[in-house]
This record gives structure tokens, sequence and C-alpha cells, in this order.
């Protein structure tokens, strides 16, 4: 009998058995689901407060979103990169040299952290307030959720005139969409 089980628990620990692939499969579906919600909230709550804000508005971060959804890979955090697209400017005071803006919006997550943002782990707020604090000044990090948050925002430059460089690009995958949607 303990040999069977181990047999069993043999087998379920196994990446290659069929058993843990649908479980894996399911817990992430559900997970990929409730992260979209949570996402799709924080757009709804933005939108509560939103007022025209030019270039930096609903339309950035909706392809702010969309290009962050790109730059996902097995090291990047999803959640962290849907949320920056819809908070990584909603503290922006205008359109012009608005440095402060990814701090105060760090700051503003604090304020909706047991509200809004309940569900999201610890580790996910600190790289959702580190990605929308530094967007601005600083080009990469080397950690990958941050990083795909940059480019997500980068590769929408195009909205400003701005051709995005594949080589400001801090991740691999943002430099290959850079230069194949805005080769000269």
């Amino acid at each position: 009998m303990k040999r069977i089980i181990d047999l069993l628990s043999s087998l379920m620990k196994s990446k290659k058995s069929e058993f843990s692939d649908i479980d894996t499969c399911t817990a992430g579906d559900e997970r990929k689901s409730i992260q979209e919600d949570m996402i799709k909230r924080v757009r709804e709550y933005v939108l509560t407060d939103y007022r025209e804000r030019g270039y930096h508005g609903i339309d950035h971060w909706d392809r702010v979103y969309t290009n962050g959804q790109q730059l996902i890979t097995r090291k990047v955090n999803a959640l962290v990169v849907g949320l920056f697209a819809y908070l990584h400017d909603y503290r922006r005071e205008d359109d012009g040299d608005d440095l402060q803006h990814g701090p105060r919006a760090a700051d503003f997550i604090d304020t909706v952290r047991d509200t809004l943002l309940k569900d999201v782990s610890d580790n996910e707020i600190h790289l959702l307030k580190e990605a929308c604090r530094l967007h601005t000044v600083v080009d990469r990090t080397g950690n990958p959720t941050i990083d795909a948050c940059f480019d997500a925002d980068r590769l929408d430059l195009g909205r400003v005139g701005i051709i995005p460089n594949p080589a400001r690009m801090a991740t691999k995958k943002g430099k290959e969409i850079a230069s194949d949607t805005f080769s000269r």
C-alpha cells in the first residue's frame, strides 16, 4: 500500500503528469480570471475620478495595458503590469514635465491598499509602487516585472510623436516589438 501511495504521490508531483498539468492549467486560468477582474475594477475606479488628461488619459492607459500583455513572460507578474497600466499616470497633474506624478501614483497606491487592492500581495504592491515611482526616471531595473511596466508605457510613445527606440527598451520582448513595429 505504501508503495502505491508513493507512486501516486510521485506522479502528482511530476511536471509531466497529466494530472498536474490539468491542475496547473485550472489554477492558472482561475488566477488569470481573478487578476483580470481586479484590473477591470481598478480601471473602473480610475474612470470614476477621470478628467481629460490629454496624452496621458484612458486611451493611453488602455494601450499600455495591451502593450503589457505582449510583454508577459513566465518571469513577469501579469497582475502588476495590468495594474500599472491604469495607475502609473493616474496622479499626473498635466501633460507637461510632471516628474513627480510617478511618486504620487505610488503614494496613491497606499491609500487604496486595504480596499481596492486588498487582494494584491505585499510583494506585488512593492513591485507596482516601484514601477510607478521610477517609470519616468529609470531606464531599467533588472526586475522583469518592473521593466515590463516601463516598456509597456514606452511602446506608446508614438502618441506624442516619439518613435520608441529599441535600445531604450528594458526587456528583450520590448526591444523586439519596438524593432518590428517602429523599424525605420
